[in-house]
């Protein structure tokens, strides 16, 4: 009797620790739908890394193609869906893009904004490539102010000197979007100098330039500059068919002081 009592304790003792067992492995062991979840998120996220992507040779594409509002959407939409990947490299590239897009746009401050969001970003990484850039961006932008200041003070040397380091920065980072600018300021210090030969020949070797990246708004700034010098050397027939160019890429993109600064040179030689 003693001993089948003791047989029923060891079994029941023995079936208390299997049930404790089997209720411990619960806890621990994900459920079919937790598994099922955590596929769903490791899909999701995969999908999210394939789309950004996709977001940046779609924006590439329309850069070279100049329809920089178009890709400056695509490139805002990149840098929220790389943030939500945690793709890093995603999110500094976007960032860089939308910078350059709003240099190229005349919005110098917001696109030194982006220019530092990036950097930041790189610099927390240790994304070496683009923590470069974003030096030489930073230096380009530190002498390309520093040219106007000069030019306004009509230091011209000064100012010439500027401008010549900010393309000197920009071409070793093989950026025609800086280049470019670049090289119209310098072009109006020229004019300042009166050495309008060189105002010709930099506006001719921006405007190829802004030719080549499909750069309207570049290229109607240039034209019109160009248009200028032909008004300076009384070819007004060369400078009005300039000025005429100018305004229609200015109607075009809707840049209405552009287009206001087109008629008032086409108005002076009729």
């Amino acid at each position: 009797m003693r001993a089948q009592i003791i047989r029923k304790l060891l079994y029941l003792c023995l079936l208390i620790v299997a049930i404790s067992i089997g209720v411990f492995n619960l806890f621990l062991s994900p459920s079919k739908e937790q598994e099922q979840s955590k596929a769903v998120e490791v899909k999701t996220v995969q999908g999210n890394q394939k789309s950004v992507e996709e977001l940046l040779a779609k924006g590439r594409k329309l850069r070279e193609e100049g329809k920089f509002e178009e890709a400056r959407e695509i490139f805002e939409s990149g840098v929220t869906l790389a943030e939500q990947a945690g793709n890093l490299e995603g999110q500094v590239e976007s960032l860089f893009h939308l910078g350059d897009i709003c240099w190229n746009q005349g919005d110098l401050t917001k696109s030194e904004e982006f220019y530092r969001q990036a950097y930041d970003l790189a610099c927390d990484c240790g994304m070496e490539k683009w923590v470069e850039r974003g030096n030489y961006i930073f230096e380009i932008f530190d002498h390309y102010n520093q040219g106007k200041i000069l030019r306004a003070k009509q230091d011209y040397p000064g100012s010439v000197t500027s401008f010549k380091l900010a393309i000197s920065q920009a071409e070793a980072i093989n950026s025609p979007d800086h280049v470019i600018k670049c090289l119209r300021q310098l072009s109006v210090t020229y004019w300042g100098m009166f050495d309008f030969e060189n105002f010709y020949r930099l506006n001719l070797q921006a405007l190829d330039l802004a030719r080549k990246i499909n750069l309207k708004r570049e290229i109607g700034q240039c034209l019109n500059n160009i248009g200028f010098y032909f008004w300076r050397i009384n070819d007004y027939t060369r400078a009005l068919s300039h000025y005429f160019e100018a305004l229609e890429i200015a109607q075009e993109l809707g840049n209405l002081s552009q287009q206001s600064a087109c008629l008032n040179n086409i108005g002076t030689i009729y």
